[in-house]
């Protein structure tokens, strides 16, 4: 993976990512948004919603840059 950190900030771009890390990604944002869906059925503390929400934001910029 090629990453690019923004020195003005926290924010890092990743540039390319392998087929590997792909389909890595695509696994762990799988998980996430099942996790995501349970979340109305479950009881879960303030720091896994932030966590599942902070991962969702991260789909949809993902899916916005495609």
């Amino acid at each position: 993976m090629n990453v690019k950190k923004d020195s003005n900030s926290n924010s890092m771009t990743v540039i390319s990512l392998s087929p590997l890390e792909v389909m890595m990604m695509k696994d762990i944002l799988h998980d996430a948004l099942e996790i995501y869906d349970d979340m109305s059925m479950t009881t879960v503390d303030d720091e896994e919603e932030e966590y599942v929400n902070y991962i969702i934001d991260f789909i949809e910029e993902l899916e916005a840059s495609l």
